[in-house]
């Protein structure tokens, strides 16, 4: 091999290499697949302050860690999911991850909802650094849980600080009663991006 084409060898491998640095998930631990799990099924009512699952913590309410069938629902991706609220109707999980100021981050996620209980509507609302940046629906009509009906969504922001902290909220107190049931989440990913608006 000459030198010439080792050094445009060693020039392609930096550029794929750097490509994928910057197309890589910022956000740790973004299917619920780690954490102190005492059964591979599900945990129930995890609360405000707990970082059960790695990277995460309960911001409020209490969440639910839901595992695959026949245990639970079936996940986005991999094994486990979140259903985000718990016993109480609401519930919410946030992740602080390491950000470039004025940079564009775009945020990605799976997004579900409980058919086990009302409502049929489960509200989800994304919260960047405690400002709210997104609102959405997911109706459970003719779903079940095996069949969930996942579907992709995603937010872009700019950063204004060296960190930020993401947060998924699901409330469905506003529908009355008593529920237990709320948004499903999995697959969380946050990249940077191009065309923020």
């Amino acid at each position: 091999m000459t030198r010439l084409s080792s050094a445009v060898l060693l020039l392609l491998l930096v550029m794929v290499a750097s490509g994928r640095t910057a197309h890589a998930n910022l956000i740790e631990n973004g299917g619920f697949e780690l954490g102190q799990v005492p059964n591979p099924c599900f945990i129930f009512d995890i609360g405000v302050g707990s970082t059960l699952i790695t990277g995460w913590t309960v911001s409020q309410g209490t969440i639910d860690w839901d595992g695959p069938p026949p245990c639970s629902v079936t996940p986005g991706a991999g094994a486990h999911s979140l259903d985000l609220v718990g016993q109480i109707g609401i519930g919410g999980i946030q992740q602080t991850f390491a950000t470039t100021p004025g940079k564009c981050y775009k945020i990605s996620f799976d997004l579900a909802g409980n058919p086990g209980a009302p409502p049929t509507i489960k509200p989800i609302a994304v919260n960047i650094n405690g400002v709210n940046v997104f609102n959405d629906t997911f109706s459970i009509a003719g779903k079940s849980a095996s069949n969930m009906g996942w579907v992709r969504k995603s937010v872009k922001f700019v950063a204004t600080s060296p960190s930020t902290t993401v947060e998924f909220v699901s409330d469905v107190r506003p529908s009355g009663g008593t529920l237990n049931a709320g948004a499903n989440l999995d697959n969380v990913g946050a990249r940077h991006s191009h065309g923020c608006p």
